[in-house]
């Protein structure tokens, strides 16, 4: 009795420390299967989070390309305008200074006192210039501004001399009678109207070239041109 009762006992245990030990191995196992479903869930999470990733940046990139590309568009069709309008400023500078230059030409006959061509030619011009520099004065930086506006008084300058000089010779003509000196009429010679005239014809061209190239110079930095 005793023997089976042993018997018996030492089943159960036995059976006891199966069970115990399938527990413990399917513990293990639902461990393992479980750690290793995470590990498996969170690569496959990793790789969705770097595609993800990878998508994000290739949109930012692309949105980063496309920006550029519209600033360099712009900034070249800025510069391809400012290019253009340096070179328009530029021939109204060129075609002003001619203007001057032909007014003051002492190649002129008697009429140079009472013919207001030369000089209506030389106002329009400087008005034409005047109003192209101040409808664009903002795509000029404030150094260029300042020579541009330096050369608008240096013009006006020569126009009130020429037109001063030109009214005082009128006078003197208008004045003068048979047998009068011209020297009695018109003083000293630095106030003859006519050594006027002869001191802008000897200034004038050297003057405006000089400014001109000043302006040339500065706007061959501007443009990028050695």
């Amino acid at each position: 009795m005793i023997e089976k009762l042993a018997l018996i006992l030492g089943s159960i245990g036995g059976l006891t420390a199966i069970m115990i030990w399938l527990a413990k191995f399917s513990i293990e196992k639902f461990a393992d299967i479980a750690q290793k479903r995470i590990e498996l869930d969170f690569a496959k999470d990793l790789e969705k989070y770097k595609q993800e990733i990878n998508i994000a940046e290739k949109q930012f990139q692309s949105t980063i390309d496309k920006e550029i590309k519209e600033h360099e568009l712009k900034f070249s069709k800025l510069h391809a305008e400012r290019a253009t309008l340096i070179k328009e400023i530029y021939i109204l500078t060129y075609e002003m200074h001619q203007s001057i230059i032909v007014y003051t030409h002492l190649g002129q006959g008697p009429e140079w006192v009472h013919d207001d061509s030369k000089h209506n030619n030389a106002v329009n011009k400087m008005k034409e210039y005047k109003e192209k520099f101040e409808r664009n004065r903002i795509f000029l930086d404030k150094e260029t501004c300042i020579l541009i506006e330096n050369i608008v008084r240096n013009t006006e300058h020569f126009i009130d001399e020429m037109s001063s000089a030109r009214f005082m010779e009128g006078l003197v003509k208008a004045s003068i009678m048979p047998g009068d000196k011209r020297s009695d009429l018109v003083g000293n010679k630095e106030n003859d109207p006519i050594e006027k005239w002869r001191t802008l014809y000897r200034t004038v061209e050297p003057s405006v070239s000089k400014i001109r190239e000043d302006l040339a110079d500065k706007f061959r930095l501007i443009i990028g041109v050695n």
